[in-house]
């Protein structure tokens, strides 16, 4: 019984399963019955069966005209697709220290001004706050959309943007 064990313990190993449930959406082919592949083989990708996430990026400037559970509309660049509403979830607290999505970097044809360290990540050159929402009238996505979001934010009139420009600036030239 214990050979037994060991036996069903080993063929374990070889099956092949999906840490999220969802749909195949492409599958590498041909893969035949007693083929051996590497552990790091692309075999499928799997889309899990969640509604439509947004994720955006906002400028530190604009962070505390946004709050959680704003409303906000998704415009893709492709102009076939039809925008489509949202609610914002969550905003880090912290800026993001480097961009983990390629298209977004400036670098890589995205809107978000970025520089590359010596280890090739994309480092902002303007404080970035990510922003996570989501839309549930959104199907889930057959890949991922570019495109531009705007949002429902609280007013601020120009003077208080010019002052808090000013203290911006005041504090960064008097190295506090």
């Amino acid at each position: 019984m214990a050979k037994q064990r060991a036996r069903l313990t080993e063929q374990e190993k070889f099956f092949i399963r999906s840490p999220i449930a969802g749909e195949v959406r492409e599958l590498v082919e041909p893969l035949a019955p007693g083929d051996w592949l590497q552990g790091s083989t692309f075999l499928a990708a799997i889309v899990a069966d969640n509604p439509g996430r947004v994720e955006a990026w906002i400028a530190e400037s604009e962070l505390s005209l946004i709050s959680e559970g704003a409303p906000g509309m998704f415009y893709p660049d492709d102009i076939v697709l039809a925008p489509f509403a949202f609610n914002v979830q969550r905003i880090d607290e912290a800026s993001s220290r480097q961009l983990t999505d390629l298209y977004q970097s400036s670098l890589h044809g995205g809107r978000i001004a970025t520089r590359q360290d010596r280890s090739g990540d994309m480092i902002p050159v303007q404080p970035v706050y990510h922003l996570t929402a989501v839309s549930p009238e959104l199907p889930v996505p057959q890949q991922v959309l570019r495109g531009t979001v705007k949002l429902s934010a609280k007013r601020k009139s120009i003077l208080s943007r010019l002052w808090q420009n000013f203290v911006t600036v005041l504090i960064s030239e008097s190295s506090f």
